[in-house]
């Protein structure tokens, strides 16, 4: 028989982001790493995103990836602000 809903742990979320390229001719690899619960990691980074819209940091119209409008270092910012810890690791060579 499965527990009742209330006696569950909360859900939880973790992502990982590995980007690699090159710096001035050596490669170099980026790794962002967050987790936490599932809720506020959904529904923080929908919310920062429609505010800067909202605000004007994201303009145009149409559809765009992420990456093609949102300015990361003012998101990961945003994201701090409100509790949420992205860790960064960077590997050059």
């Amino acid at each position: 028989m499965n527990p009742p809903p209330a006696d569950l742990p909360p859900a939880i979320s973790a992502f990982m982001l590995i980007a690699t390229g090159t710096r001035d001719g050596q490669p170099v690899e980026l790794t962002y790493v967050l987790s936490g619960r599932m809720g506020p990691l959904t529904g923080v980074p929908a919310s920062v995103v429609a505010q800067m819209v909202g605000s004007g940091q994201i303009s145009g119209t149409g559809v765009f990836a992420p990456e093609g409008c949102v300015d990361a270092d003012i998101f990961l910012a945003e994201l701090a602000k409100r509790d949420i810890e992205v860790k960064r690791s960077e590997k050059v060579g």
